[in-house]
């Protein structure tokens, strides 16, 4: 929601400068990036390299060997840890070098790392691989295309349609076609196009259509609404799909 004039000024001069499109917001998917060794945290508190065949890590001040191997694949660290996969399957290993087998294969495409470990997919779907080693299937089937981790779960899109794949393995479908496009996350679902029109897929499995056509462009999507533009001008829609135009063209 737009809260004040400045902001809806500065949206739309992010929109006329073209700078929207080279700028990520708090409401788009998130993405997975493997990372490559060595890494670093952002802050630098962080470090993970091999040492000859030895995984090593720094971190406030102190080094442990996570393993003596060098990983071939490094999957990313997390609070508490790292995810890597060596020649008998992944692990994730702690901050102490504790190591725990989480799968006795690597995948063959990390998705994310939600709060509770990794999301992988294999060859007999997609899994939650938690960091205890416990495994919860998400899904039968790899996804042709996932949107990140959510709070909520991954959300994914299959054959027949756009799915919700919740960390204790149950699944709701939110549509039954893959929006073209999903422009990002509401705090109740998932914003995106269709040939009729903008829709909220909602978490619980409902929709709510928000406009008859899709936008050009989305400029923001709030808490409470989001703001589009259209061929007919800025418009500002909530949640429930009511409409108000705030200017009659988007420069």
């Amino acid at each position: 929601m737009y809260r004040s004039l400045s902001t809806l000024v500065l949206a739309l001069t992010m929109l006329s400068s073209n700078a929207f499109a080279d700028r990520r917001h708090p409401w788009e998917f998130p993405t997975y990036e493997q990372p490559t060794l060595p890494w670093s945290s952002w802050d630098g508190d962080v470090r993970l390299w091999c040492s000859g065949e030895t995984f090593v890590m720094r971190r406030l001040g102190q080094t442990v060997a996570m393993a003596q191997a060098c990983p071939s694949a490094f999957y990313g660290y997390a609070d508490g840890g790292a995810f890597a996969g060596f020649s008998n399957g992944a692990w994730f290993i702690d901050n102490a070098g504790a190591q725990k087998q989480i799968a006795e294969a690597v995948p063959t495409k990390v998705e994310c790392l939600p709060e509770a470990g990794l999301v992988g997919t294999f060859s007999n779907g997609i899994w939650l691989l938690n960091k205890s080693g416990t495994q919860t299937k998400l899904a039968d089937a790899a996804p042709t295309l996932t949107y990140g981790c959510l709070e909520e779960g991954v959300v994914g899109t299959f054959s027949n349609g756009l799915w919700l794949l919740k960390y204790d393995g149950t699944q709701t479908q939110l549509a039954e076609a893959a929006p073209e496009p999903a422009y990002g996350v509401a705090p109740t679902g998932v914003v995106g196009g269709f040939s009729n029109g903008l829709w909220l897929l909602k978490f619980d499995g409902t929709q709510t259509q928000l406009a008859a056509a899709k936008p050009i462009e989305i400029l923001d999507i709030g808490t409470t609404n989001l703001l589009a533009c259209f061929g007919n001008g800025l418009w500002e829609i909530d949640y429930a799909g009511a409409q108000t135009q705030i200017a009659g063209s988007c420069n």
